[in-house]
C-alpha cells in the first residue's frame, strides 16, 4: 500500500504579522489614489438659471398687484320705538265707540258660487227629463255599421245643457259623433241640487245606435 504523503502544516501565526502588513499597505495606496482622483476633479457651485429667477420675480409682482376687496358695508340700523307699558299707539284709539260706527256704506257683494260639480259629489244628481235620439248617419246604415256613443255636458241650474261644454268621451265610429253631440245639446234634465240649492253637474249621456 502507497502511503500518503502529509502536508506541511501552515503556522498561521507566524504568517500573521506579513499579512498583516500587506494589508496595511494596499489599504494606504487605495486611499493616496482616491485622494490624487478627487484632487483633479473640479466641483463649481450651483447657480439658479436666470429664467427661473424672472419667473419668481414675476409671480411675486403679481401677488403684489392682488387688491384686497374693501369690507362689507353695514346697514344702518332702525331704531324701532317701543311703547313703554300702559302706553298704546296714537294711530288706535282702543276707547272708540264700536256702536257708532257706520256700517251702512259698506258695499259686500254675496260670494259667487260657479262650481262645476260631479255627480257624486252632489247629494240629488241630476235627472234627464227629454231623451233625445239622435239621427242616424245614412251613410252608416247603408253600410250596416252599428256603435256607440258617450257625450259629456255640463247642466247648469235650470237643467239645461251649457254650449261649448259638450265633449266625446268614447265612441267606437266617427261617424256617430256629430249626431250624438246634437242630439246631447237638446236634452233636458231636472237640475242638480246641493241641500236647497242647485248647482252645475258633469253629466254624461250614452247614445246607442242600432239597426232596427
Amino acid at each position: 500500500m502507497k502511503q500518503t504523503e502529509r502536508r506541511p502544516e501552515v503556522n498561521m501565526e507566524q504568517d500573521y504579522p506579513r499579512n498583516l502588513q500587506v494589508a496595511l499597505s494596499i489599504s494606504l495606496i487605495s486611499i493616496i489614489l482616491l485622494f490624487s482622483l478627487l484632487k483633479g476633479m473640479q466641483i463649481t457651485p450651483y447657480s439658479r438659471p436666470q429664467a427661473e429667477n424672472i419667473t419668481m420675480l414675476e409671480e411675486m409682482a403679481a401677488l403684489e398687484d392682488i387688491t384686497v376687496p374693501p369690507p362689507p358695508v353695514q346697514r344702518p340700523q332702525v331704531q324701532v320705538e317701543v311703547a313703554e307699558p300702559g302706553e298704546t299707539p296714537d294711530e288706535v284709539d282702543v276707547n272708540a265707540d264700536i256702536d257708532n260706527w257706520d256700517f251702512g256704506n259698506l258695499d259686500v257683494a254675496p260670494p259667487q258660487v260657479d262650481s262645476v260639480f260631479e255627480p257624486y259629489a252632489v247629494e240629488i244628481p241630476p235627472e234627464i227629463t227629454a231623451f233625445v235620439t239622435p239621427e242616424y248617419p245614412e251613410v252608416a246604415r247603408q253600410a250596416g255599421i252599428e256603435g256607440r256613443v258617450v257625450v259629456q255636458v255640463v247642466v247648469d241650474e235650470n237643467g239645461r245643457v251649457i254650449p261649448g261644454t259638450e265633449r266625446i268621451l268614447t265612441s267606437t265610429n266617427e261617424v256617430f259623433n256629430e249626431p250624438a253631440l246634437v242630439a246631447a245639446m237638446a236634452c233636458t234634465f231636472k237640475p242638480g241640487q246641493m241641500g236647497d240649492r242647485k248647482v252645475k253637474v258633469r253629466v254624461n249621456i250614452p247614445f246607442a245606435f242600432r239597426l232596427r
